[in-house]
């Protein structure tokens, strides 16, 4: 299984959001540990969760990714 459905499998649905967050998320658990990635497959939504990691941080990216509920994730963000 490629290592970017496995994060499908353990949280991350589906959307832009979603998509982006699994690839890059997934592009850098592959590098951290040399495993090999298939090709770049949502490179729209990778470049748009590297923008909003710069803006409000992995922590709260990834917890947007995962998290069902984005409206309590959105008000961590405000709240900051």
């Amino acid at each position: 299984m490629l290592p970017h459905e496995v994060m499908h499998l353990i949280g991350i649905g589906g959307g832009a959001l979603s998509e982006g967050v699994a690839e890059r998320r997934t592009r850098q658990i592959c590098k951290k540990y040399n495993i090999q990635c298939a090709p770049v497959l949502h490179s729209k939504e990778s470049k748009l969760i590297r923008l909003m990691d710069q803006l409000v941080g992995e922590d709260i990216v990834t917890e947007m990714g995962f998290n069902r509920n984005r409206n309590s994730s959105l008000t961590s963000i405000s709240g900051r």
